[in-house]
């Protein structure tokens, strides 16, 4: 069901440590003002400030914009990784921030475990750049789901790789394209 391997995320996160701008891939989408407005802007419409509500961003390393999004609704931030850098680099974010390094949970968002552990438990999950790694979307949605509170709100975001990006990354880089569910990446398979 994963199409990405851990190592990919180990390697990467690995390197996320140490960085103390925003990470690499998102450095060209997510530090773009017109992204994070847009983002906002229909986040602002649905979430409010809020110290008592707690977010949990589901594939969270390095945390960056988990910090940001708790610190604009002032939710209480928690975060799930399964590799140990992933975990590490969250943590040291969630350091810098004075976050409870508790907050940051070191396990597979599938795992039953932590399913049943955390069930209902968050107001808010999040996840960017997440679900499109697996091939079972809707598996990976109910996972989600079933962390949410009843009245929760769930808030996914997925990059779109589709149109010229497809044969520029096959050209550029095929390694990063094999381990994206290209055929979510429509406005149909998303409503769906």
């Amino acid at each position: 069901m994963n199409i990405a391997s851990s190592s990919h995320w180990e390697s990467i996160n690995t390197e996320r440590k140490f960085e103390k701008g925003p990470s690499r891939g998102l450095k060209a989408w997510w530090s773009m003002p017109a992204s994070r407005d847009i983002f906002y802007r229909i986040a602002d419409r649905f979430l409010t400030i809020d110290p008592t509500k707690r977010v949990l961003e589901v594939g969270c390393a390095p945390a960056r914009r988990l910090i940001e999004f708790s610190s604009r609704y002032r939710y209480i931030p928690y975060g799930v990784e399964y590799t140990k850098a992933g975990v590490e680099a969250t943590r040291l974010q969630f350091k810098r921030h004075s976050v409870p390094l508790k907050n940051c949970f070191f396990s597979d968002v599938f795992a039953p475990k932590f399913q049943q552990g955390q069930k209902n438990q968050f107001d808010v999950v999040v996840s960017y750049g997440f679900i499109e790694h697996f091939t079972d979307v809707k598996k990976v949605i109910d996972a989600h789901l079933n962390l949410l509170k009843p009245s929760g709100h769930l808030v996914i975001m997925i990059p779109n790789l589709n149109g010229i990006y497809t044969p520029l990354l096959r050209w550029l880089a095929p390694d990063l394209l094999a381990i994206h569910n290209l055929t979510i990446m429509t406005a149909a398979s998303f409503r769906r």
